[in-house]
């Protein structure tokens, strides 16, 4: 297991998580969100791929409508 921490918050994952493993597991659409790690945003085709590391910083950001 790691630790990563996601939007300001420590969490346990397993060993070999990749960002696309996080977006699904907080239930968020993909297309919809930003990802930065460790202060380097994350382009939609790298986050299949990206494997976190233990003490990753991730933040994951929903894009909201509004008027």
């Amino acid at each position: 297991m790691i630790t990563i921490t996601l939007n300001g918050d420590k969490h346990e994952c397993r060993e070999g998580s990749t960002v696309e493993d996080i977006i699904a597991m907080i239930g968020a659409n993909s297309s919809k969100v930003a990802v930065i790690v460790n202060e380097n945003i994350v382009p939609p085709e790298k986050r299949r791929n990206l494997e976190l590391q233990d003490n990753d910083q991730v933040e994951i950001l929903a894009f909201a409508g509004g008027g």
